[in-house]
């Protein structure tokens, strides 16, 4: 599947391996479940995310990738003694980007990042396919792209064995 870049910025190698590192130490790839009590249904959401403490990082990798940063936990709540900032990797066009980018240089999450990439494809995927449509009152055909389709067993899967990584904890997985 092409995807056109959606990084604010094209990333080197170098940079791609050092965010994957920052991933693999202090990141979040997984899928997540969100249930919506008003329609009596699940979503499943993807998030790529970063935290760290030190802020000229986070403007660095906005610089990178675009988006901005949050304060995701502040100096002296509990028992933190640095403010702690979070990084979100918005969007399925740019978290496919990014995980395409980083992915090779992933160590401890790797497979957690090839889950979550498959996933989002898949979800493009279907959400690119146009539906042609009768309008009853017309008996015209006309084409409407989804924002959203229902989701399958194949997706539910993913985000189970994506689950089961997480409860594992890290992994460092030893290729030859």
């Amino acid at each position: 599947m092409q995807i056109s870049e959606p990084l604010h910025q094209a990333l080197t190698l170098t940079e791609a391996a050092y965010l994957a590192g920052m991933i693999d130490a202090d990141g979040t790839i997984t899928l997540t479940k969100t249930k919506n009590n008003s329609r009596n249904t699940s979503y499943i959401y993807p998030k790529v995310m970063i935290y760290n403490t030190n802020e000229n990082l986070m403007k660095w990798i906005v610089s990178k990738l675009g988006g901005k940063y949050i304060i995701s936990v502040k100096k002296g709540h509990g028992k933190a003694k640095k403010d702690c900032y979070r990084y979100d990797v918005y969007g399925r066009e740019k978290q496919i980007a990014f995980l395409e980018k980083i992915i090779p240089f992933m160590i401890i999450k790797k497979d957690r990042a090839t889950l979550v990439k498959k996933y989002l494809e898949k979800r493009q995927a279907k959400l690119d396919r146009p539906l042609i449509k009768i309008r009853p009152d017309r008996g015209q055909f006309f084409r409407k792209t989804l924002r959203h389709t229902p989701y399958d067993k194949e997706d539910w899967n993913i985000m189970n064995q994506v689950k089961t990584l997480n409860q594992g904890g890290n992994t460092y997985a030893h290729s030859s």
